[in-house]
């Protein structure tokens, strides 16, 4: 119980805090692309977070129940609600943002910590290139 609660602590403050960033911009490109910077530093910084995310062992799975799915659907909310508002302001393209925002959020989630390579780090590069591909992905050009 006590490591759930922890775990759902945890994941809550950084949402806030990567929420408070993220809502003073005003721009939904600069927002999407400041959010997946935040959320990968994050899971950069945060290693027990990621071993729980990436519970492929199930070894988490009897003492946090449904918390990491919880957390994943928060991380792919975040996506959709910016998109949504990317359209909204006629930055982005017209699109379902549910099936789009579910598409970055696989995306990003197997190059950060769905990922078990730690010889391959997803690095500034990738980061970069993940970025431009997703902001090319839904921008109005």
């Amino acid at each position: 119980k006590i490591l759930e609660e922890l775990f759902m602590f945890e994941a809550l403050s950084v949402r806030k805090g990567i929420l408070n960033q993220i809502n003073k911009i005003t721009e939904p490109a600069e927002k999407l692309q400041t959010y997946i910077r935040l959320a990968n530093k994050y899971l950069d910084q945060n290693p027990f977070i990621v071993s729980v995310l990436h519970d492929e062992s199930g070894f988490f799975a009897p003492f946090l129940k449904d918390k990491p799915h919880v957390i994943e659907t928060g991380i792919e909310e975040i996506f959709v609600n910016i998109l949504k508002e990317g359209v909204e302001k006629g930055v982005f393209r017209k699109m379902d943002e549910k099936v789009v925002g579910q598409c970055i959020f696989l995306l990003f989630k197997g190059l950060t910590y769905g990922r078990n390579s730690p010889a391959h780090p997803f690095g500034l590069n990738q980061t970069n290139e993940f970025v431009n591909f997703i902001i090319n992905g839904v921008i109005i050009k």
